[in-house]
């Protein structure tokens, strides 16, 4: 499996307030590498995995334990959001849908 696309993490830590009820928005962190995406499909979905899901980007990766269900992934300027890691053994198979 070739990782040749660039790729950025973003995650964001759920706000808080402080002690005069004041918001404190969340902390957003960004880390980039290199993955494998692919296109894919509700159908192919439900066929490989079993799960009846809107999915339309398959992406390959080294193992990250930063990458979470609702992490997005920004590949090609466009947005996508972690729905669902099926596979997290010696390689990440991450299922995304467009944000």
């Amino acid at each position: 499996m070739f990782y040749d696309d660039n790729v950025i993490l973003k995650n964001t830590t759920d706000g808080s307030s402080d002690e005069y009820g004041g918001y404190i928005p969340g902390v957003e962190t960004t880390e980039t590498f290199v993955a494998d995406i692919q296109p894919f499909s509700h159908e192919l979905m439900l066929k490989k995995y079993g799960y009846d899901m809107q999915v339309t980007r398959l992406m390959f990766c080294e193992p990250n334990e930063n990458i979470k269900i609702g992490s997005i992934i920004t590949f090609k300027d466009k947005d996508y959001l972690v729905v669902k890691i099926p596979w997290d053994d010696d390689h990440y198979e991450v299922v995304l849908d467009d944000v």
